[in-house]
Protein backbone atom coordinates (compact mmCIF):
# COMPACT_ATOMS: atom_id res chain seq x y z
CA UNK A 1 0.00 0.00 0.00
CA UNK A 2 1.27 3.53 -1.16
CA UNK A 3 0.66 5.91 1.40
CA UNK A 4 1.69 8.86 -1.04
CA UNK A 5 -1.63 8.27 -2.81
CA UNK A 6 -4.62 9.84 -2.05
CA UNK A 7 -7.82 9.28 -4.19
CA UNK A 8 -9.89 11.85 -5.55
CA UNK A 9 -12.69 11.97 -2.59
CA UNK A 10 -9.33 12.74 -0.01
CA UNK A 11 -8.22 15.42 -2.25
CA UNK A 12 -11.24 17.00 -2.75
CA UNK A 13 -11.62 16.74 1.03
CA UNK A 14 -7.79 17.92 1.52
CA UNK A 15 -8.79 21.23 -0.93
CA UNK A 16 -11.68 22.02 0.94
CA UNK A 17 -9.76 21.70 4.61
CA UNK A 18 -7.31 23.92 2.94
CA UNK A 19 -9.87 26.29 1.45
CA UNK A 20 -12.05 26.25 5.03
CA UNK A 21 -8.61 27.39 6.99
CA UNK A 22 -8.21 29.90 3.99
CA UNK A 23 -11.57 31.45 4.39
CA UNK A 24 -11.76 31.54 8.88
CA UNK A 25 -7.95 33.15 8.11
CA UNK A 26 -9.15 36.04 5.77
CA UNK A 27 -12.21 36.85 8.54
CA UNK A 28 -10.06 36.40 11.30
CA UNK A 29 -7.60 38.73 9.37
CA UNK A 30 -10.03 41.61 8.63
CA UNK A 31 -12.09 41.12 11.70
CA UNK A 32 -8.48 41.75 13.87
CA UNK A 33 -7.51 44.73 11.29
CA UNK A 34 -10.82 46.17 11.82
CA UNK A 35 -10.91 45.91 15.55
CA UNK A 36 -7.35 47.55 15.58
CA UNK A 37 -8.68 50.42 13.13
CA UNK A 38 -11.78 50.63 15.53
CA UNK A 39 -9.39 50.60 18.98
CA UNK A 40 -7.11 53.25 17.02
CA UNK A 41 -10.02 55.57 16.07
CA UNK A 42 -11.05 55.01 19.40
CA UNK A 43 -7.57 56.46 21.10
CA UNK A 44 -7.87 59.28 18.78
CA UNK A 45 -11.32 60.37 20.29
CA UNK A 46 -10.29 59.98 23.85
CA UNK A 47 -7.20 62.23 23.39
CA UNK A 48 -8.93 64.45 21.15
CA UNK A 49 -11.85 64.86 24.05
CA UNK A 50 -8.64 65.01 26.85
CA UNK A 51 -7.55 68.38 24.78
CA UNK A 52 -10.59 70.11 24.30
CA UNK A 53 -11.06 69.28 28.34
CA UNK A 54 -8.15 70.87 29.32
CA UNK A 55 -8.19 73.81 26.75
CA UNK A 56 -11.99 74.67 27.41
CA UNK A 57 -10.81 74.18 31.24
CA UNK A 58 -8.30 76.99 30.89
CA UNK A 59 -10.00 79.18 28.96
CA UNK A 60 -12.08 80.26 32.26
CA UNK A 61 -8.96 81.21 34.14
CA UNK A 62 -7.66 83.67 31.57
CA UNK A 63 -4.95 85.97 33.69
CA UNK A 64 -5.32 83.73 37.03
CA UNK A 65 -2.32 82.42 37.01
CA UNK A 66 -0.32 85.88 36.39
CA UNK A 67 -2.26 87.35 38.18
CA UNK A 68 -1.52 84.93 41.64
CA UNK A 69 2.24 85.38 40.49
CA UNK A 70 1.67 89.42 40.53
CA UNK A 71 0.15 89.04 44.15
CA UNK A 72 3.06 87.10 45.42
CA UNK A 73 5.32 89.42 43.65
CA UNK A 74 3.17 92.29 45.67
CA UNK A 75 3.32 90.52 49.28
CA UNK A 76 7.16 90.08 48.50
CA UNK A 77 7.32 93.86 47.61
CA UNK A 78 8.90 93.48 44.51
CA UNK A 79 6.36 96.30 43.07
CA UNK A 80 8.17 97.02 39.74
CA UNK A 81 7.65 93.06 38.86
CA UNK A 82 4.06 92.89 40.31
CA UNK A 83 3.27 95.96 37.80
CA UNK A 84 4.84 94.39 35.18
CA UNK A 85 2.76 91.64 35.55
CA UNK A 86 -0.36 93.20 36.40
CA UNK A 87 0.09 95.24 32.92
CA UNK A 88 0.80 92.54 31.29
CA UNK A 89 -2.91 90.72 32.39
CA UNK A 90 -4.64 93.80 31.55
CA UNK A 91 -3.13 93.78 27.80
CA UNK A 92 -3.72 90.03 27.02
CA UNK A 93 -6.96 89.54 28.78
CA UNK A 94 -8.99 92.66 28.62
CA UNK A 95 -12.29 92.16 29.79
CA UNK A 96 -11.95 89.76 32.37
CA UNK A 97 -12.24 89.72 35.62
CA UNK A 98 -8.54 89.31 36.43
CA UNK A 99 -7.96 92.50 34.05
CA UNK A 100 -10.15 94.43 35.99
CA UNK A 101 -8.85 92.88 39.48
CA UNK A 102 -5.16 94.06 37.71
CA UNK A 103 -6.16 97.67 36.76
CA UNK A 104 -7.43 97.85 40.37
CA UNK A 105 -4.03 96.56 41.53
CA UNK A 106 -1.77 99.20 39.18
CA UNK A 107 -3.86 102.04 40.94
CA UNK A 108 -2.68 100.96 44.05
CA UNK A 109 1.11 100.59 43.42
CA UNK A 110 0.99 103.77 41.24
CA UNK A 111 -0.42 105.32 44.24
CA UNK A 112 2.26 104.14 46.54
Amino acid sequence: MNLFRHSGADRLLSLKRVSFHATLLAIFMHSTTFETELNMNRWILIFMTVCMAALGGCAGDKGKELYDTAQFEEKQRNNEHARQLYEEIVKKYPGTEFAAKAAERLQVIKGK
